[in-house]
């Protein structure tokens, strides 16, 4: 995968990652994008715009299987996601996660409610609610990434 494409794909799943965001988060969420990276072990590896973080990723003829992005943090210089890479490299894109919806390696992701609402989630819906289910509950209960750890939760 080259790194245009890879660029092009950081883009559309980010996009995603955000459209995620603005549906729970209190916080508005704009540009400019940086990329704090982990490995699959939780070990802090940088923090890179996405240019330079698809460089990073790019550096070798192969990328990771996957790579999960959410909003950790938002302030006034942007948006922070939070990076955890798979170290398992391919140069397959059919082996790279979410190939059919355009943005492989990445796979977008909401951000972490705060415990009181997973608390709140658990008492009134149990552990067997579906997915529309939940994104109403959040939707209708948004919370501060701060509130869900912010930053710390992406170091």
């Amino acid at each position: 995968m080259s790194e245009s494409e890879l660029l092009e794909h950081l883009a559309k799943a980010a996009a995603e990652a955000v459209r995620l965001a603005q549906i729970f988060l209190t916080e508005a969420v704009e540009e400019p994008y940086h990329c704090i990276v982990y490995d699959r072990d939780g070990h802090f590896t940088g923090t890179f715009s996405t240019t330079d973080y698809v460089s990073f990723l790019a550096k070798e003829s192969m990328v990771p299987r996957w790579v999960n992005i959410y909003v950790c943090d938002v302030d006034d210089r942007g948006v922070f996601f939070r990076c955890d890479m798979s170290d398992q490299r391919t140069a397959d894109t059919a082996e790279m996660a979410n190939a059919a919806e355009g943005y492989s390696p990445f796979n977008p992701l909401a951000p972490s409610p705060p415990q009181r609402l997973k608390d709140e989630m658990e008492r009134l819906e149990g552990s067997h609610v579906l997915y529309e289910a939940v994104i109403d509950f959040y939707s209708t209960r948004r919370f501060s990434v701060k509130e869900s750890g912010g930053f710390e939760a992406g170091r």
